[in-house]
């Protein structure tokens, strides 16, 4: 189909061309105009958001200006996050107002839900939730299975590492378990090449799968209540089988 359409335009004469394009022009005119206006209304609604949140960042600036610029990014993903994803938090009454606790969430492709996550305890809580990863970014844990899962079905595929925890464990602090419905429906993996990209990534820790959408779907992050454990006695592999778990029944 590609090949007969350049065909076809390679016939064109050229002293025909510049009349072509004052043709088409009206019609490229009436295909942009749609998306300029949306792009414009979205970010009237995404300012008018932020602008409700005003006085928190003025309060922030007189505080600090890491803190005001804190707030001003907060407020443009919580904006952005309710416009193209409807996005809502359940269970943020689990997050402590003070002291420390970890959270433990299921990683989609990109995890925009974090950043929305994030946003909201900035906006909310006046706490900032900090990732974790490895030194190197690539291997952070959790791209395995943003990248190679299969995008119709939500699989827990953590193997044999339990990094994540042996740190609850030694840190003795309450975890957080976190699940967003949709978080693999909003960006994709294609299913073609997988098992060689993923033999790539195992290989090398380098994330070559493609990622394709953006898609406005509903996300809705859920929050469980805070867990703990007998640190002094409890393994590993009883602290991975029990989120495990946990992840399964918040899914199905």
């Amino acid at each position: 189909m590609f090949d007969y359409f350049w065909q076809l335009i390679e016939t064109i004469p050229e002293w025909l061309e510049p009349y072509l394009l004052w043709l088409l022009l009206p019609f490229v005119i009436l295909c942009v105009l749609p998306i300029l206006l949306l792009v414009l209304i979205y970010g009237c609604v995404i300012f008018l958001h932020i602008y409700g949140y005003r006085h928190q960042i003025r309060e922030a600036y007189h505080t600090s200006y890491w803190d005001g610029a804190r707030v001003a990014i907060a407020s443009f993903w919580d904006g952005f996050g309710h416009v193209w994803h409807g996005y809502e938090l359940h269970g943020i009454e689990h997050v402590p107002d003070e002291g420390k606790a970890l959270f433990i969430y299921y990683h989609g492709c990109l995890p925009l839900d974090v950043y929305y996550l994030i946003s909201k305890l900035v906006l909310h809580k006046k706490r900032s939730l900090h990732c974790v990863g490895d030194k190197f970014i690539f291997k952070i844990p959790g791209v395995r299975e943003a990248l190679f899962s299969d995008p119709n079905v939500y699989d827990i595929l953590w193997g044999k590492r339990l990094g994540f925890a042996k740190v609850v464990i030694a840190s003795k602090t309450p975890v957080i378990p976190m699940f967003t419905e949709n978080c693999r429906e909003s960006f994709r993996t294609p299913e073609w090449g997988r098992s060689f990209f993923r033999w790539i990534y195992e290989k090398t820790k380098v994330p070559l799968c493609p990622i394709y959408g953006g898609f406005p779907v509903k996300m809705i992050t859920h929050l469980g209540p805070p867990i703990t454990f007998d640190y002094d006695s409890v393994s590993p592999e009883e602290v991975g089988g029990c989120f495990k778990s946990i992840f399964f029944k918040v899914i199905l």
